[in-house]
């Protein structure tokens, strides 16, 4: 049987490279396009290609690639992906994988904003002994016996209410929804979004809605940015509405790797109250290689005739 001919196209889909040239049995890499809007320096290999995976496609790349059969996102959003512009002949799926990473993120984010270690190494490394058993009363506190309420019960809300369980404690799931899912924020030491972005989603958490929180909240974004109203997440951290945020998801991206990009339109980075980590919470390689090996699994099928798996797009 000849080997299905894969392009990975676009920067995440090229790094997968190798996760995915490892587990690829009925197919072959034919290119590595970083670059979508590069791809006429690859002259005849979108002519080629059976499956692509990554993105964004252009109008240009599905012009050339005619024998196109497959494009397999390598994650699990939709969005910016150019797929309005394929036939109605060609399905696409996509994968997940990185909800385990990312319920790690979110308890990093717990521990470290509950705990503040960072502080206590400060301290102690200029000899004080800030919190010290024999001197202070505890201001360490601890996640057994405390609330979470998890926005959106996905892949990633279950994955942080199993471990939420695991630390003794109480697990409040909820989706938009949800009946009076607002009024149960009041009962919230930490609040997960976890939710997808849509147009019924953007700006769900706003200033209502921190009103509505615990003044001991603390806010962890593992979503996408807009979930959260920027303006009003920006005040209610900087006037105390809330103790303190997670954010791993932003309002702005750098457009290439070496570009000095502050992620908001205002100061976070001016707040000591928050954590602030680029966009890589699910970014492991634990994920990776999963992707990859769905991505491989789902050529096979192709290859072999088979139903594919996680089709999002029926072709």
């Amino acid at each position: 049987m000849k080997p299905l001919e894969v392009i990975l196209l676009g920067r995440i889909a090229s790094l997968g490279r190798d996760a995915l040239e490892a587990q690829l049995k009925a197919g072959r890499v034919l290119a590595t396009v970083p670059d979508p809007g590069a791809a006429a320096r690859f002259p005849g290999v979108f002519e080629a290609v059976d499956v692509i995976v990554g993105g964004p496609l252009t109008e240009a790349i599905v012009t050339r690639a005619a024998r196109l059969r497959l494009v397999h996102v390598p994650g699990a959003g939709l969005d910016g992906m150019g797929l309005d512009l394929l036939p109605s002949t060609v399905p696409v799926a996509n994968t997940f994988h990185h909800e385990r990473s990312i319920a790690e993120y979110v308890f990093t984010a717990m521990l470290h904003l509950s705990q503040r270690p960072d502080l206590s190494d400060r301290r102690l490394r200029e000899g004080a002994w800030a919190g010290f058993v024999n001197y202070e009363p505890p201001v360490i506190e601890s996640l057994a016996g405390s609330t979470v309420l998890i926005l959106g019960f996905g892949h990633i809300g279950k994955e942080v209410a199993k471990r939420a369980e695991a630390f003794d404690m109480q697990v409040i799931p909820v989706t938009r929804s949800t009946p009076g899912w607002r009024d149960r924020l009041r009962e919230a030491r930490y609040v997960v979004v976890s939710c997808p972005l849509n147009e019924q989603t953007r700006g769900l958490l706003g200033s209502a809605e921190f009103s509505m929180m615990r003044r001991d909240a603390v806010l962890i974004n593992v979503a996408r940015g807009p979930v959260v109203d920027e303006r009003a997440l920006y005040e209610a951290l900087r006037d105390r509405v809330i103790a303190s945020a997670a954010i791993d998801v932003w309002y702005r991206y750098p457009g290439a790797a070496d570009e000095i990009c502050l992620p908001s339109n205002y100061p976070f980075h001016e707040l000591g109250n928050v954590l602030m980590t680029p966009h890589v919470s699910g970014w492991t390689k634990l994920t990776i290689e999963g992707r990859m090996r769905d991505v491989a699994d789902n050529v096979a099928r192709l290859a072999q005739g088979l139903p594919l798996r996680n089709v999002v797009i029926q072709g």
